[in-house]
């Protein structure tokens, strides 16, 4: 697993999520606001990030950005949709 090679490795684990893990309510989305995924991938994301943080203290999250600040087309990040709808 790839927890166990990068602690053999005594490196940080990168951990690459998605902003389906929020609601799209209420973008752009700060580093402390509190996800709330609306379905499977996003629950599943979420446990991915929570697994990372708690096996090792030096593990890095990374959200897709597209959270962070508007997109232009509707169909580049789930936040802008929900936010049209």
């Amino acid at each position: 697993m790839a927890f166990n090679i990068a602690d053999s490795m005594q490196v940080p684990l990168l951990y690459i999520s998605t902003d389906y893990v929020f609601d799209g309510k209420s973008p752009p989305y700060a580093v402390d606001t509190v996800p709330n995924p609306l379905n499977l991938y996003g629950k599943t994301k979420l446990e991915g990030e929570k697994v990372t943080l708690e096996v090792g203290k030096g593990n890095i999250l990374m959200n897709d950005h597209k959270c962070s600040s508007k997109c232009n087309i509707n169909m580049e990040s789930v936040c802008n949709i929900y936010d049209t709808n």
